[in-house]
């Protein structure tokens, strides 16, 4: 059981990792939740953009990402 643990956990690392990445490319930056485990907040410099209340998880912010590339 450690074993599935520890490969969920590095999985969720490189999808934040790679939210951060994205999100750095276009513009932007994500907040983490130091309450709500996983839950992101999307932000430029000015204003929130999504997740007022940390309520994206990594693979959300990449949706919106990709989104806001069309």
């Amino acid at each position: 059981m450690p074993f599935i643990l520890a490969r969920y956990s590095k999985q969720r690392k490189h999808l934040e990792a790679k939210a951060r990445r994205a999100a750095a490319a276009a513009g932007y930056s994500i907040l983490k939740s130091k309450v709500r485990p996983g839950g992101y907040r999307l932000i430029d410099q000015s204003r929130n953009i999504a997740g007022e209340r940390f309520t994206l998880s990594a693979e959300d912010v990449l949706r919106i990402i990709e989104r806001s590339k069309e």
